[in-house]
């Protein structure tokens, strides 16, 4: 089975017939279950199409994936309502007009569906349409004055676009074009069997405001403004629908019902008055003017066409009655304009068309000589207008096109845009909103040639007050304008995810405010021309944060920093790096308070650890460098030299145990000249090596002893003179602290022993000379005579031998 999308007339769209008599309100539906779209339609399936199953069947196939949290029998029941051919609309609204609510009972279960659909849809605020096929303000004038408020008891259809309304109109005599500024319309499309007529539904109880009626020729169009809802405020009554009798003036009561409880809510009477005759009824004939009154059946007497010449060049040729020009003519003046149409008692009045000598051109109706009604205005230059004209101004709905291209349609006041209107340039920018006085003024959407689009407050042509801009890339700005850029309080969005939410000033971050980065990163104070200014507090993901001054987007002047690991920097910055005077606590304990250079300790600053060792001096690259005194916990101190955290040059360490040391040290070690001073008073004077006596020294000891000669590894090594406060002294070579080698000892008591050592004893060739004289000349071994020798004695006499432990054999 297929289903028809081309209907001709949608009726949903205008009454082709509407009672005249009071309607009630419907009441009562809303406290029915909701069940399936099939059991809902059961009740009324023998008023609808014979195979109404299968409709309901293909409106379900359409209303798979229902949205807005619709169910898919909701949704169905909405587009079962759009399939002319299953006559739902047609016999629920037939239903709907009649006065007693017997029939319309049968109709609770699928009202209950629909109302519960169309209440879970957006509302929108917009313009819309809808037709009645008679002019029912010359029916009911009294009904439709200007600020009256009516109530439509019924489920109204209406479209956003003109066109699907206006098609009918050519089928039809006189005819009534409503235009609805509505608040509350439910928009369909997206479950409509035609979507392409942008329908929207007004919910039951529906008030509406009359804010303006033009009759033009047969056609009457009136405009009303939505306001609020029955069940929003429910002491107003229903005008529409009495059944006028004339002759009879007619007062009555009724009890309107809330659309959404049982209880009586208001009694309200109205008086309908004036209605004698029905020759004082609206009519209107063949020659009828613009706004309807009576015109007799006869023919007017003394009418007469002409064909007339001015003295001063204009002429006339057309219809007159009693002397004046009416009916239809033709006036040319001598300057060249010329008006071709309808005249009422020599005045421009009906339809008709004025061209000016220079060009310009209007067409359309008049009344009492000035422009009133819609009509067409065209320029030389490719201007045009079609529209509502009033009292000779372009004032009402219309639409301006200029040569270039660009459109502009909406309401106009005297000429100028003002009320609701949406301007469209040749680039395919566009703004859809509020006008004063041909100015942008008050609320309305923007959308510029690039897709970015506004919606918000205007002034004067200019974003000013609240307003939200979306571009096209997906960054999105919701908040303050002044003349056209961020001033205030907003929210900026990237694409990205990043966001910033604070004050503006020339659409710059200005003033305080929040910037959160994607990953988490977040800063929180001021801002100067988008960039980071003032104080602010800055936080890492990692748990790192800084807090204090910005200048340009940098960390400037003082501030503390907490890194990750919860060490902590106070102080000043320069350029986002330590740069100054800080402090830096460490979690563990450390601290350094002192100067930085571009983030690293340079300069002087004194450093405590943990344990107590302090170091206060010169510092270069986060390490020790220059002079500096060094404190240990432990009682000893280093004042002196250092290179790259270690101790060069000239420097003094004193001992917690009273040793002290003087001189040069290189990496850390007692390296080249110096005097250490043991705590007994014991000193080493001279060459160093990697923290060793280590070349040529002197060694001294309390007792008078010393010692003249080379080290190596703080051990007496290679040749020295030793000195023993005793009195004996050593002059020779000498192996890790011990006599050996050639050396000659001269003892206290005057003998002399020169010859070759080991381990401190004689040993090898040697000669042992006495004081008294003697002499011995030979081997040693361990420090006694041992081998062959030669023994001279003082007077001469000589013995040769062997000898063993000090004894001739």
């Amino acid at each position: 089975m297929t289903f028809s999308d081309n209907v001709g007339i949608n009726p949903r769209f205008f009454d082709a017939e509407s009672s005249q008599s009071i309607l009630p309100a419907i009441d009562g539906y809303l406290n029915f279950s909701l069940v399936s779209l099939e059991v809902a339609v059961h009740p009324v399936a023998n008023l609808l199409a014979s195979n109404i199953s299968q409709f309901i069947e293909y409106a379900k196939t359409q209303c798979t994936y229902p949205s807005n949290g619709l169910t898919r029998d909701e949704s169905a029941a909405i587009y079962l309502y759009t399939m002319e051919d299953a006559r739902v609309y047609r016999e629920l609204n037939r239903a709907i007009q009649r006065e007693t609510r017997v029939e319309l009972k049968k109709w609770f279960l699928y009202l209950k569906l629909l109302h519960t659909a169309l209440d879970k849809l957006p509302s929108r605020q917009t313009k819309i349409w809808r037709g009645v096929n008679r002019d029912i303000v010359s029916e009911r004038p009294e009904a439709y004055d200007e600020e009256r408020i009516i109530t439509w008891w019924r489920i109204t259809s209406s479209s956003t676009k003109l066109k699907v309304v206006k098609q009918f109109f050519h089928e039809f005599g006189h005819s009534t074009l409503i235009s609805i500024d509505c608040r509350n319309g439910k928009a369909i499309k997206t479950f409509s069997h035609f979507p392409g007529e942008e329908e929207l539904i007004l919910m039951p109880g529906t008030r509406l405001k009359v804010t303006d009626s033009i009759l033009q020729g047969n056609l009457r169009i009136l405009d009303l403004e939505e306001t609020f809802r029955y069940e929003e405020k429910s002491i107003q009554l229903p005008v529409i629908g009495f059944k006028l009798k004339p002759g009879q003036p007619l007062t009555t009561t009724d009890t309107y019902l809330s659309l959404l409880s049982n209880k009586q809510t208001s009694k309200f009477p109205v008086e309908y008055t004036n209605i004698s005759s029905p020759t004082n009824l609206p009519f209107i004939t063949t020659q009828t003017s613009v706004l309807g009154e009576h015109k007799s059946l006869q023919q007017p007497q003394n009418c007469y066409k002409v064909d007339y010449n001015y003295s001063n060049g204009s002429k006339y040729s057309g219809e007159m009655c009693n002397g004046k020009k009416n009916g239809r003519g033709v006036f040319t003046w001598s300057d060249g304009d010329m008006y071709d149409g309808e005249y009422k008692d020599n005045d421009e009045h009906g339809k008709g068309t004025y061209t000016w000598s220079n060009g310009n051109k209007y067409a359309g109706y008049w009344l009492n000589g000035q422009r009133t009604g819609f009509g067409s205005y065209f320029w030389p230059d490719g201007n045009k207008y079609e529209g509502v004209f009033k009292n000779g101004a372009i004032t009402g709905t219309g639409i301006f096109t200029w040569s270039s291209g660009n459109r502009y349609e909406g309401y106009f006041l005297n000429g100028n845009r003002h009320g609701k209107g949406k301007m469209t340039w040749t680039d395919g920018s566009s703004y859809n909103g509020d006008w004063v006085h041909d100015k942008q003024e008050g609320s309305g959407t923007y959308i510029d040639s690039d897709g970015d689009m506004y919606k918000g407050d205007y002034r004067e042509n200019e974003k000013t007050g609240k307003g939200t801009f979306t571009w096209k890339s997906g960054d999105c700005y919701e908040g303050d304008y002044v003349k056209g850029v961020r001033n205030g309080r907003g929210k900026y969005i990237w694409r990205d995810g990043d966001s910033y939410d604070g004050h503006w000033k020339d659409n710059q971050r200005t003033g305080k405010g929040i910037l959160i980065w994607l990953s988490g990163n977040r800063y929180e104070g001021y801002f100067l021309n988008g960039n980071r200014h003032g104080k602010g507090k800055m936080t890492w993901t990692d748990g790192s944060s800084y807090n204090g001054d910005w200048v340009h987007d940098k960390q400037e002047g003082s501030g503390t920093y907490i890194d990750s690991d919860g060490d902590i920097y106070k102080g000043d910055y320069r350029e986002n790096e330590k740069t100054g005077k800080g402090t830096f606590t460490r979690k563990s304990g450390d601290c350094y308070e002192g100067d930085y250079v571009k983030g690293v300790k340079n300069g002087r600053g004194k450093y405590i650890w943990r344990d107590g060792d302090s170091y206060d001096g010169d510092w270069k690259d986060n390490a020790r460098h220059g002079y500096g005194l060094y404190l240990s916990v432990d009682g000893d101190q280093y004042d002196g030299n250092y290179r790259k955290n270690k101790k060069h040059g000239k420097g003094t360490y004193t001992y917690a145990k009273g040793n002290k040391y003087i001189g040069e040290y290189k990496d850390q070690e007692r390296d080249g000249q110096g005097t250490f001073i043991f705590s007994n008073g014991e000193k080493y004077e001279g060459a160093f090596r990697n923290g060793d006596f280590n070349g040529f020294g002197k060694y001294t000891w309390p007792d008078g002893g010393k010692y003249e000669g080379y080290w190596k590894g703080d051990k007496k090594h290679g040749h020295g003179v030793r000195f023993w406060a005793s009195g004996g002294r050593y002059d020779g070579d000498w192996v890790n602290n011990e006599m050996h080698g050639m050396g000659i000892y001269y003892y206290k008591n005057g003998n002399r022993y020169t010859g070759g050592w080991r381990k401190d004893k004689k040993h090898g060739q040697g000669t042992y000379i006495w004081s008294d004289g003697d002499k011995y000349e030979g081997g040693f071994v361990d420090g006694v005579k041992s081998g062959r020798g030669k023994y001279t004695f003082a007077n001469g006499t000589t013995t040769e031998g062997t000898w063993s432990n000090d004894s001739q054999c």
